[in-house]
């Protein structure tokens, strides 16, 4: 038997900010970020039209960019879409971090590379990243050790070390800005309970067995440069990076080396070694690489094993040097995660967390901005007004560790995948890199195994537990498909407002614009056929199986889906 309608459903959540909406720049102007990306910044009106026009037609050509504190909403395509069939060495599949390391270093070495982007370099979840290269593993080297052993905790540690240090060589053998810093990073305890400060002296031990020598506990007595935290482990020689300046640069960098990069090129198939695109051509190659985040293949060997999450991310004015320039990490769950971005007259505190499900239940959607917004402020009170506010996703793996390597239940043995890894995306992306073009030029790695999407997990309580939660959010997501649903009716949902309701036996997801317009689209993603749900934050439609998200108006954002949601006429 149906529900009958329920208005309350409809309405948008109390508390809830959209990120459409939620920053404080002016109208009439795109934010420092963006102009400084664009060649900023500005130094008139005319500057400022100049700057706008480019975001305007930036977002024209592609959908789901996002004013962030790096500008993405000014990273439009540079390079041309495919317009012939090709016959390379290698195609990487997706221009984000993780596609282009790899790239970079094939192209480098002599393969001939190309890289397929559906939309623009950065323009994923490498452009919403808040760019921490960590020393620090967020799933603790103490846990890894247990799940996996003191040899495999020490070279994920390795990994970690190395690849800051190969972004820092790239920037400077390539000659571009990157944006690269090297600062400190703090794990900081979120209380000085016994429970948290025994678990940090563990760590601690953990990362010097790790190869972490100067990784050491430490007192910040309180200092609100350092978000008034105490007890701490110092992490020397951690880094940050400007995530957009620097792929712009390795996109430049492989090019110059005799990559070929396509943007607007969409991916339709993958077949053996031939990749299809939209564009009516396609691409031979003796490897494919897929690195789009959520793969956008069907291989269930991959999506089984991790599950999307979203993280929030607020942008806060400091003035100028009024906090230490270093990264900090709370033992919270989910932890935050802060930084400082710098600009001419003023800096910017990044703080990020608040992490959940992605598509969960649109009644359980709360206020993460206001919620980090207030962390922010009682731990640095120098913050002011806030400037940025964006969401990001990633991909968390079952078993503490990330997936790059050889695709499992592959029968051509020519495919290699990048993903899975676990919000720490660019020191991810970066290790991705390294491993994946050894393995095509090699044929190994010393990280291979420890990376590898084949690998078999001990059955623990850390990885039971994890690997219960991703089949619970497929399930779900599948099972609401079929399931009955409180809200039936178009004319229940609001102006401004969405929802996925039930017409007879269709999932519909309706988005109703603010001059009463309702859009009607189908609720099942393309990708896998589980069901969307309507995110009040983004203003968008989640995927809670695979990460999918679609705009209001059902256009896909985030793969892994290659179509958006159809069209539907009530």
């Amino acid at each position: 038997m149906k529900n009958g309608p329920s208005k309350a459903a409809a309405r948008p959540m109390k508390g809830v900010v959209r990120a459409d909406v939620a920053s404080t720049m002016p109208k009439e102007r795109v934010s420092d970020a963006a102009e400084r990306l664009a060649g900023g910044p500005a130094k008139n009106d005319k500057d400022h039209e100049k700057f706008l026009h480019i975001a305007q037609e930036a977002n024209a050509k592609v959908p789901g960019l996002t004013e962030t504190v790096w500008g993405q909403k000014v990273q439009g395509p540079k390079y041309p879409a495919l317009d012939k069939d090709l016959k390379v060495d290698v195609v990487v599949i997706g221009a984000g971090i993780s596609g282009l390391s790899i790239a970079y270093n094939l192209a480098k070495a002599g393969k001939k590379v190309a890289v397929l982007e559906g939309k623009s370099r950065g323009s994923g979840q490498t452009g919403k990243t808040t760019a921490h290269i960590m020393l620090w593993n967020d799933d603790y080297y103490h846990m890894l050790e247990k799940t996996w052993g003191e040899e495999w905790m020490k070279k994920v540690g390795e990994s970690h070390r190395e690849a800051g240090d190969f972004i820092e060589n790239v920037i400077k053998e390539e000659g571009f800005d990157g944006g690269y810093t090297r600062t400190t990073g703090y794990l900081v305890a979120n209380d000085e309970g016994p429970t948290t400060l025994d678990m940090l002296r563990k760590e601690a031990d953990a990362a010097r067995r790790a190869g972490f020598e100067g990784a050491e506990l430490i007192d910040l007595k309180g200092d609100r440069r350092h978000g008034g935290y105490f007890s701490a482990i110092r992490w020397p020689a951690s880094a940050e990076i400007q995530p957009l300046m620097y792929i712009n640069g390795l996109a430049d960098a492989i090019v110059k080396h005799g990559g070929h990069i396509y943007e607007m090129t969409q991916v339709s198939d993958i077949d053996g070694n031939r990749v299809a695109t939209k564009t009516g051509h396609s691409v031979t190659a003796d490897a494919v690489v897929v690195a789009t985040g959520s793969p956008i293949n069907h291989n269930l060997a991959i999506h089984s094993r991790q599950h999307a999450m979203r993280s929030y991310v607020v942008g806060l004015k400091l003035e100028k040097d009024s906090v230490e320039r270093a990264s900090w990490w709370d033992t919270m769950t989910p932890y935050h995660y802060t930084r400082v971005e710098s600009f001419d007259d003023h800096d910017v505190l990044v703080v990020g967390g608040s992490d959940h499900p992605t598509g969960q239940h649109p009644s359980e959607y709360y206020n993460a901005y206001a919620q980090l917004e207030h962390y922010a402020r009682e731990r640095w009170t120098q913050a002011g007004e806030t400037l940025y506010r964006w969401t990001g996703q990633l991909m968390e793996p079952d078993d503490q560790l990330a997936l790059y390597g050889r695709e499992p239940l592959d029968v051509s043995g020519c495919h290699y995948i990048a993903t899975g890894d676990s919000g720490q995306g660019m020191t991810g992306g970066t290790i991705a890199g390294l491993v994946i073009s050894s393995l095509i030029l090699n044929g190994n790695h010393k990280w291979a195994e420890v990376y590898s999407p084949s690998r078999i997990a001990p059955p623990n309580e850390i990885t039971v537990t994890q690997l219960a939660g991703s089949i619970k959010t497929v399930t779900q997501g599948l099972a609401e498909a079929v399931l009955p649903k409180k809200l039936n009716n178009v004319s229940d949902v609001r102006p401004g407002d969405g929802a996925v309701i039930q017409t007879g036996t269709k999932q519909v997801a309706v988005f109703r614009d603010e001059d009463g317009k309702a859009h009607t689209y189908s609720a099942i993603c393309p990708h896998l056929k589980c069901e969307t749900q309507w995110n009040p934050n983004d203003m968008t439609f989640d995927c809670p199986c695979h990460g999918s998200q679609f705009d209001r108006y059902g256009k896909c954002i985030q793969g892994p889906a290659k179509e958006g949601l159809q069209p539907l006429e009530l």
